[in-house]
């Protein structure tokens, strides 16, 4: 099992699967409001992920309820193709930075060169160090620690 970032539990008290951001020390089941020590708690799955999270949640559930599992659909792996799709309706430059923000936060909580990396791949949006620069001189993008940015609302 990988490391990630975001995880699932079952709570202790109803049983009910929920994702939780690991580096939480608690969580509060959704379901029957008990609160759960995160260090106590078994982790069925990992992820950096959000979009392959929510889909690991319902399965889970599924599975727990002996209900039909749910499909994991190809487009919720291809976050940069997505990305691709959305910046060539953008108009400028600006825009198509902020598409690639904040659909990169959207889908890892935070973004950074891995990131940017693998998205020019797929597109040129210019040299990683440049970009970089560009998303520090946005007032959307927040830098939580070097070299690792969110958007934010504003």
């Amino acid at each position: 099992m990988s490391s990630g970032r975001y995880g699932i539990v079952v709570c202790t008290s109803c049983g009910f699967a929920r994702a939780v951001d690991l580096r939480n020390k608690t969580t509060g089941c959704s379901h029957c409001k008990k609160i759960l020590k995160l260090s106590k708690m078994r982790i069925y799955y990992r992820t950096d992920s959000m979009g392959e999270l929510s889909w690991a949640v319902g399965r889970m559930n599924a599975k727990l309820s002996n209900s039909e599992l749910p499909i994991f659909e190809e487009k919720a792996s291809d976050i940069y193709g997505r990305i691709v799709t959305e910046i060539k309706s953008a108009s400028t430059r600006r825009d198509r930075l902020l598409v690639v923000a904040s659909m990169l936060t959207a889908e890892f909580g935070s973004f950074g060169e891995e990131e940017l990396t693998l998205l020019s791949e797929r597109v040129n949006l210019g040299e990683i160090g440049e970009l970089k620069d560009e998303f520090r001189k946005l007032d959307e993008i927040y830098e939580p620690q070097e070299g690792r940015f969110i958007m934010v609302d504003i």
